[in-house]
């Protein structure tokens, strides 16, 4: 049983190790692997890029689907089942606070990614524009010194 009141938690990862402790630290708060949403946001393809200058209109749903494919062997790799899977394309930050509300979500459980020395009091980017954005509580995992 979960202590949230409504029992949507968000875990947006980017494949790192500290991903999946995102997504089992999601499902313990949650109470229930199927009210952890495990989503991944594949950025927008540039315009100037080879793909986006000579690439037909739809490279970017190919290259979501692709990640869709791989985000579900990621999760079953590491003994995850019955999540919801997700995949955006955009500006991570951005599309992670939008699943979020679109979904009601009551949590979104996030790692940091700080780096060492004098930058690993700072958050990394993306966690700290979803915590400046998002319209429920974020929980940011500390990152693990041995990564």
């Amino acid at each position: 049983m979960s202590f949230l009141p409504r029992s949507i938690v968000i875990a947006p990862i980017d494949f790192s190790v500290s991903s999946v402790d995102a997504i089992r630290t999601a499902v313990e708060l949650a109470g229930s692997p199927a009210n952890v949403h495990v989503i991944y946001v594949n950025p927008s393809l540039s315009p100037v890029s080879p793909i986006g200058v000579w690439g037909d209109k739809d490279a970017e749903q190919q290259c979501a689907e692709k990640a869709h494919r791989y985000l579900d062997t990621y999760v079953a790799s590491h003994d995850i089942a019955d999540v919801v899977t997700a995949v955006e394309i955009g500006q991570p930050a951005h599309q992670i606070n939008e699943y979020a509300l679109k979904h009601d979500a009551s949590l979104i459980v996030i790692p940091s990614h700080g780096h060492s020395g004098v930058k690993r009091a700072m958050l990394g980017s993306v966690a700290e524009r979803v915590i400046r954005h998002a319209t429920c509580p974020v929980l940011v995992l500390h990152r693990d010194e041995t990564e």
